[in-house]
């Protein structure tokens, strides 16, 4: 029986009528700040382009948001442990409108790069409060589609962002001739609607314990994982995680203690694993998916109008991917999903790189972008799953840092290597990259561990 659009509304709209106050005031303003995030993820490049930015400064610039990113990360946990989230909530959200205030209206690289950084330091320490809060303000049984759902909304709100902010550009400079100030204007409009999540954000009431309790059991998925079956929990969406018997907001020393604790080989083993196939993913989409907006104008001469409504499909087809995400999951298994999301998605990259006709790159686009924004939060999910409910803000902290570190680097290597040889070896790299990540995820979680034989 195959998963239908009913389904998947009936068990949404069941699990709804469960959120919290708390959740559903979240939710909303994370859906204005995923459109101001949009807004920027689309124009920012081009706005750069327009100024006679380089493609290797433009990397420079958005090596400097992985790097705050980076920087952040395990500093974030800690912060996010001590402090009330309502507070990290509208402080970061304020903090962002600051900065995308200050990328829209300065012009010099280094004004920008600078802006850029903060962007990525202030947009860490929120993703980092996001599961725990969902963790706190949520029970067992509606926790997996607040967690779908939250990410499916990141995605929808593409669309809107993507539309909104390409038509307005286009507006613009059909008024003024004026490319960078059309470009300036219509990024220095996202500020509006982070000012907007501010105002649910003030409507978040403390928080008290936990609206269910469960003991976690540790790293016990051998046999269940060679069935292809999830072990702890039946979660599958972006940074979900299994119920804790604490969170660590209420012992901030947690926090510092779950690092000392991360010292027996087996751990540091599975953290390894863990880790490392997210790292090259990471490498690959640093090499690409900043630069798919450039290559669209680039290679095919399409205005911004036209790109925005192809990052807008995008937006649909993975929005439909990550609500759909939690029943594939279940009937495959977590890693399996994982698995083969990732490595169906490969050929459709090189259909980027390597066929110039237009409708079959676009085809090609969708599905991609729908197949691995599919498994990545079901890949944050299974991670944080796998490791003790007291390591879980380390683990959530050091993924984060294990992907902006990632970007960091090749998001620099691209731009340059774009100047120089086109788009074809960056997005070439990109397929290799996600091939040996796939393959390293098989042989780690999937490959059955041969039979042990006892001789009489």
């Amino acid at each position: 029986m195959g998963i239908s659009l009913k389904r998947i509304i009936a068990e949404y709209k069941e699990a709804f009528s469960l959120f919290s106050r708390n959740i559903k005031y979240f939710l909303l303003g994370n859906v204005m700040l995923g459109i101001a995030s949009n807004m920027v993820q689309l124009l920012l490049n081009l706005y750069m382009k327009s100024l006679g930015f380089s493609g290797a400064s433009i990397g420079q610039v958005l090596s400097y948001r992985a790097l705050g990113s980076f920087l952040i990360s395990l500093p974030a946990s800690i912060l996010v442990a001590r402090l009330e989230p309502k507070l990290i909530l509208i402080g970061t959200a304020l903090l962002l409108g600051a900065s995308y205030t200050a990328q829209s209206i300065f012009s010099s690289f280094g004004a920008i790069a600078a802006a850029v950084f903060f962007t990525g330091v202030f947009n860490s320490v929120y993703q980092v409060a996001a599961g725990p809060f969902f963790m706190r303000n949520s029970g067992e049984k509606e926790r997996t589609h607040i967690f779908a759902l939250n990410g499916a909304l990141g995605m929808g709100t593409g669309v809107i962002g993507s539309l909104f902010g390409g038509i307005i550009k286009d507006i613009i400079f059909e008024t003024t001739h004026n490319e960078p100030y059309a470009y300036a204007m219509t990024l220095l409009t996202s500020v509006c609607f982070i000012v907007a999540a501010i105002i649910p954000f003030t409507k978040i009431s403390k928080q008290g314990a936990h609206l269910s309790e469960k003991r976690f059991l540790f790293f016990k998925k051998q046999s269940a994982t060679a069935k292809g079956t999830p072990a702890v929990t039946e979660s599958v969406t972006a940074h979900e995680i299994p119920v804790a018997t604490r969170t660590i907001a209420n012992n901030p020393s947690k926090t510092q203690a779950a690092a000392s604790k991360i010292t027996n080989n087996s751990t540091i083993l599975l953290y390894v694993k863990i880790l490392i196939p997210g790292f090259i993913v990471g490498m690959g989409a640093g090499l690409t998916i900043p630069y798919l907006n450039l290559y669209f104008k680039n290679t095919f001469s399409l205005s911004d109008s036209v790109i925005a409504v192809i990052f807008s499909m995008g937006q649909v087809i993975t929005f439909i991917g990550m609500m759909s995400g939690p029943i594939i999951a279940r009937r495959i298994g977590k890693e399996r999903t994982i698995f083969f999301t990732q490595i169906i998605s490969i050929p459709f990259i090189l259909v980027l790189t390597y066929l110039h006709f237009i409708p079959a790159v676009i085809i090609a686009f969708l599905i991609r972008q729908g197949l691995m924004n599919m498994s990545s939060p079901i890949n944050d999910n299974f991670a944080l799953e796998m490791v003790p409910h007291e390591q879980q803000h380390l683990m959530n902290a050091l993924k984060m840092l294990n992907w902006t570190g990632s970007w960091m680097v090749s998001a620099r290597i691209s731009g340059n290597m774009i100047d120089n040889y086109g788009f074809a070896p960056s997005f070439t790299l990109t397929a290799v990259l996600y091939a040996v990540s796939s393959g390293l995820f098989w042989l780690f979680f999937l490959k059955k561990k041969p039979a042990v034989v006892l001789s009489t």
